[in-house]
Order: structure tokens, then C-alpha cells, then sequence
């Protein structure tokens, strides 16, 4: 390109011009494989997101689950540790009349090692239906039944006057309770107070 002021040959200036392609096919490229990048990491993004999701939700119904399985495998392993024990409530109310009687006379709870099949053989029966008497008739566990048995040992000797003889561990002893932990434990369970908040309140 030639340029030169109107009349003024002497002011000419030539000038090269170079017109570029007006489509660069690399910077097309290049902004396509950003829009599919973005693009792909958008998608991992998402997925990733959902898999989250189901997962957390997963993890709570398996929680709900595993949180009413034992109540329900309670049920069950009662239903069917039962299944083949069936006794009347008139039977039920005489083994219950013949174990209270056993429990008074002989006192088979002052035996700390005492087990449930050796209070059934006193009583001509065997272990799983004196399970079945506890736990299905009068609604508490064989445990609970002896226990409380002792308390009541225990608050007999306080009404004795035989607190000043004996410490509370060989009182809790004398009583059937294997550790001084378990006595003190299971009296507050049945009372609401220790022991020796017991004694206290009943010292004449």
C-alpha cells in the first residue's frame, strides 16, 4: 500500500498490510476442549454428589435398622426360646406359690454362686420353664428376682441391729451378693439410696 499527500509526490510511504485469516482453528480448539472439561468435571462433580447422597441416606436406614434389630431379635429369640414351654396361668401360680415358699424357708439366694438350674431341682423342674415362670409371668429376669431377695436379706439385718457386727462387704456377703460393687449396685436399683444412707435412716 502506497500513501502520499495530495500533491506532494515526495511525501509517498509505502506500507505492507497483511490481512489474517479471520477463523483460528487453534483457539477454537483450545476453547472447545475447556468447554468439555469443565463440562466432564461438572458431571464427575454431580455423580459424585448423588453417590454422597445415597450413601448417607444408606447409613441412616441402616442405623434405624440396626437400632430397632434388637428390640425386635429380643422378641423373637423370646418367642422362640419359649415356644415349646407352655404353662397355664394356674400352673404358672403354683410354681410361683412353690418358689416363694423355697425362697423364705431355705434361703437359696445367700449362695452367691447360686444358678437358675439350681434353683429349678428344689422345685422339680427344670431351668427353662423357671425362665419361662420369671421372664413371661412375673415380667422380670431371674437376676432381678434373686436380688431382690437379698435387699430385703439386707434390710432384715439393719432391722436386727446387726450393723454394728459386720461391715457393709460381709454384710453384703451374708446376704448372696458376690462383690461389694454388685451390693451397692443392685440396692439402689430396688431403694433409690445406698446402704448406708439405709442404715442411717433406720438406726434406733
Amino acid at each position: 500500500m502506497k500513501l502520499r499527500y495530495a500533491g506532494n509526490n515526495d511525501s509517498e510511504t509505502v506500507m505492507d498490510v497483511t490481512v489474517r485469516n479471520s477463523i483460528n482453528w487453534i483457539e477454537i480448539m483450545l476453547a472447545t476442549l475447556l468447554i468439555l472439561s469443565i463440562c466432564v468435571a461438572l458431571y464427575f462433580y454431580i455423580q459424585h454428589r448423588r453417590h454422597s447422597n445415597k450413601s448417607t441416606r444408606g447409613h441412616d436406614d441402616s442405623a434405624q435398622t440396626d437400632a430397632n434389630q434388637p428390640v425386635y431379635a429380643a422378641e423373637n429369640d423370646h418367642q422362640e426360646k419359649y415356644r415349646t414351654t407352655r404353662l397355664s396361668d394356674k400352673e404358672c401360680r403354683a410354681l410361683h406359690k412353690k418358689l416363694e415358699e423355697l425362697m423364705k424357708t431355705q434361703k437359696p439366694y445367700i449362695n452367691a454362686d447360686l444358678k437358675i438350674a439350681d434353683l429349678a431341682v428344689p422345685l422339680s423342674t427344670s431351668a427353662h420353664t423357671l425362665s419361662f415362670l420369671f421372664n413371661q409371668y412375673l415380667k422380670k429376669n431371674y437376676y432381678d428376682y434373686i436380688n431382690e431377695y437379698r435387699v430385703a436379706e439386707f434390710k432384715q439385718m439393719v432391722s436386727a441391729g446387726d450393723t454394728s457386727r459386720y461391715t457393709l462387704t460381709a454384710m453384703s456377703e451374708r446376704c448372696g451378693f458376690s462383690s461389694r460393687a454388685s451390693f451397692f449396685r443392685h440396692f439402689k436399683k430396688f431403694t433409690g439410696i445406698t446402704p448406708s444412707e439405709y442404715i442411717k435412716a433406720h438406726q434406733k
